[in-house]
């Protein structure tokens, strides 16, 4: 009787351990849940923190950029404000004809271009071209005028007297200095004439003969002509 009483009791405490080890396993587990949870709960709280911070610097360097538009607009109207004379007028149109004509001058070859060590051709200024006397001519516009009938009959005549007399053609053959052509030749010869109808006349009688030898020789077509 003993011997089975131990037994239960050992059966119960064997019970007993397994249900504690169980609870121990499951402590254990959820406080490693707990553990990874305030992990990622802190890796969230360093995102929002560096987010904020990029945020806060995006801000400051957008304000910085505006302080420095603001300055640069003010200083352009600063210098926008300034009154020009006369003189600073003169000054700025010397200047950009003298860069026009060194563009032009660079685009036909004639100078070279800023970088280069070459000696330029020096440009005159208005003050040394006015100095120099220039003809009134040439400013003027050339205007052309409606001729009289006087000046348009003397133009005639001279252009007349250039061009020579008019000769016909066969005239201007006939005087050659040099002998007649074979054509003129072939036409005051007699011989030739009288030669060529002798021709034409045999080549006929020929052709007659031929006619009448066909009809009675006819020994079929070639295959070839």
């Amino acid at each position: 009787i003993m011997s089975g009483e131990e037994g239960g009791e050992d059966e119960d405490s064997g019970d007993d351990e397994g249900e504690d080890g169980e609870e121990l396993s499951s402590a254990s587990e959820s406080a490693d849940g707990d553990t990874k949870d305030d992990r990622k709960g802190e890796a969230r709280k360093r995102k929002f923190a560096d987010f904020d911070q990029q945020l806060d610097a995006a801000n400051t360097s957008l304000r910085a950029l505006k302080k420095l538009t603001a300055a640069k607009l003010e200083r352009s109207t600063e210098a926008d404000d300034h009154i020009y004379s006369n003189e600073d007028f003169q000054r700025i149109k010397e200047l950009q004809a003298k860069a026009k004509a060194r563009s032009a001058l660079t685009q036909h070859g004639l100078l070279k271009g800023s970088g280069s060590k070459s000696a330029a051709i020096k440009i005159p200024s208005s003050d040394q071209l006015s100095l120099k006397p220039l003809d009134p001519s040439k400013l003027e516009a050339h205007i052309r005028t409606k001729m009289t009938k006087e000046q348009r009959v003397a133009l005639m005549k001279a252009g007349r007297e250039e061009r020579g007399e008019y000769k016909s053609r066969t005239a201007i053959k006939q005087n050659k200095k040099g002998g007649k052509s074979n054509r003129q030749k072939e036409r005051n010869k007699i011989l030739p004439i009288a030669a060529k109808r002798a021709k034409v006349a045999k080549s006929k009688e020929e052709k007659k003969r031929k006619q009448m030898r066909s009809g009675k020789q006819f020994r079929g077509k070639k295959a070839w002509k």
